[in-house]
């Protein structure tokens, strides 16, 4: 239940240029946006997975009954900057990429 950008639209608002396949630097942080793109869709807990549909299930049939689209619907273009702190998100996931208290290959977080 997070807005979507997908991953070219982010590296833009990161970066002011599209991706550079030829530069490490940007094949990199592109990588690092498609997994967090990706972590933010995923949850392992059916329970959680189903709360969540439920939830905004019952959100859309609420705005229904006043007359409304629905909380879920963008009817302009998101912010052209970091509004979701996308920039905390992938440097999270390049510091998991380093040896942990528990693992040689990666830093887990609770």
């Amino acid at each position: 239940m997070i807005p979507f950008e997908c991953d070219f639209c982010i590296f833009q608002k990161l970066k002011n240029h599209l991706p550079r396949l030829s530069n490490p630097q940007d094949v990199l942080l592109l990588a690092a946006i498609r997994r967090m793109n990706l972590d933010a869709f995923w949850s392992r807990e059916i329970g959680t997975i189903e709360a969540n549909a439920g939830r905004a299930e019952r959100m859309i049939n609420m705005a229904s009954t006043l007359g409304l689209p629905g909380p879920f619907i963008r009817h302009s273009s998101l912010p052209l900057y970091d509004h979701c702190g996308y920039q905390v998100a992938v440097t999270m996931l390049l510091l998991s990429r380093r040896p942990g208290k528990h693992s040689t290959d990666y830093t887990q977080y609770g």
